[in-house]
């Protein structure tokens, strides 16, 4: 009978043993320390200013994971320093003045005292801070450890996926609470950002900053998901050329017309086709010498036509007064123009029909109406004719009142 109670409080201590074994949550294991010297500090580089900081723990290198300049989140990735590479970092080989060494390599952001923050897989986080003292050349570099208060709290920042755009952060991990975190919202082509917004997992909204489409955040003590939204921008109202603007001269010995806009920066350079007449004329990469061609000057802001044909080949006639020019411009509504002498010359209610054909013709084609008077023409309109139905697609030439003839009107697209 002992022997069987024996075993039974055996058999319960064992029980117990093993409970009390499954019972001991497992430890996680510690971080190691981050570095607290920095051995190396050089830079080199031609177009791209490369910082090389060299450590004893090498195996810590190996780790990192992450990061941070000047609260810019930089890049992995291979870095060229004769290239104009931004943001990156690697670990690499580096010479220094005791021969080459394994090194943390970063593209310099130019400006010093500078600070960098690195965390690595395992290891406690770590922050450098990095000064240039250029009072003589070759300039030496110093790198220090700035002191963390050892087990202080970090934080995370996750950018959720947006629709019409991008969300980046310049820092992700190992924040701490009250450090400054920028958001770069970049949207998709036709669109823009409409909202940048920032919440706590407990639910609480993070007040976001945006300065002059900056945005940056303070980080709150608890981890934070930022979003973005986009909406699609406004179309843009097309710019207008007023005729007001528009004068046609010569040069002095008279070989060249000038059609020059005023107060119309830019018009020139966003100009794609010109046509005369009606015909489509081919861009010049210089000034012409016969018809058919033109010559963008953005300098002077005006197109440049010839006004003599010193080719003796050319198929088409050079321009002449009376000839009417139609301009297509990039973000511009369609301009058509005349010889300024030309309308002037016209007698008052020639220029009254072509204001009022002005607002009828929507298309220019090469369909020409010959003859028919100015009473004729507007009878017809008054008839109930609409004048898209019956302006459209022409040029009048020839119309006449009273004994006049022999004048061209041209109107504008609608």
């Amino acid at each position: 009978m002992k022997r069987n109670w024996r075993k039974l409080l055996s058999l319960v201590l064992s029980v117990m043993v093993i409970l009390t074994t499954a019972g001991t949550p497992v430890m996680a294991a510690e971080k190691k320390a981050a570095p607290t010297t920095v051995t190396n500090c050089e830079a080199s580089g031609f177009w791209t200013e490369v910082l090389s900081l060299g450590f004893e723990d090498t195996a810590w290198m190996d780790k990192i994971n992450s990061v941070t300049v000047n609260e810019i989140q930089y890049t992995k990735g291979t870095i060229n320093s004769f290239g104009s590479d931004t943001n990156l970092w690697e670990i690499g080989n580096a010479t220094g003045t005791f021969g080459s060494y394994k090194a943390l390599k970063i593209v310099s952001p130019g400006t010093y005292p500078m600070t960098i923050a690195v965390t690595a897989d395992g290891y406690e986080d770590v922050t450098f801070k990095v000064t240039k003292d250029t009072s003589s050349y070759p300039y030496t570099y110093t790198a220090t450890v700035v002191s963390t208060p050892s087990g202080e709290k970090t934080y995370t920042a996750t950018a959720a996926a947006a629709t019409n755009g991008t969300v980046s952060l310049s820092a992700t991990e190992g924040i701490q609470a009250g450090a400054t975190v920028t958001v770069t919202a970049t949207p998709d082509a036709g669109y823009e950002v409409e909202a940048v917004n920032v919440n706590g997992v407990s639910g609480a909204s993070v007040d976001v900053q945006n300065t002059e489409g900056v945005y940056t955040f303070t980080m709150p003590s608890e981890n934070v998901t930022v979003a973005a939204t986009f909406r699609e921008t406004a179309p843009v109202e097309p710019g207008s050329i007023d005729l007001s603007q528009v004068s046609m001269e010569t040069d002095f010995f008279g070989n060249e017309w000038h059609l020059v806009f005023a107060n119309a920066d830019g018009y020139v350079a966003a100009v794609t086709d010109v046509k005369v007449n009606g015909t489509s004329w081919e861009k010049s990469s210089f000034k012409p010498s016969a018809g058919g061609k033109y010559f963008i000057d953005t300098e002077n802001n005006q197109i440049v036509f010839s006004a003599k044909d010193f080719s003796g080949s050319s198929d088409s006639p050079v321009l002449k007064s009376g000839d009417s020019v139609a301009i297509t411009a990039n973000g511009y509504e369609d301009l058509y123009a005349l010889d300024e002498t030309w309308w002037e010359n016209l007698y008052d209610y020639e220029r009254d029909l072509a204001e009022f054909l002005k607002g009828c013709i929507v298309d220019l084609s090469k369909e020409i109406y010959v003859g028919g008077s100015v009473e004729e023409n507007t009878q017809v309109l008054e008839s109930g004719v609409s004048p898209e139905d019956y302006f459209a697609g022409t040029i009048y030439e020839g119309l006449h009142g009273e004994g006049h003839t022999q004048h061209r009107c041209i109107g504008t697209r609608l």
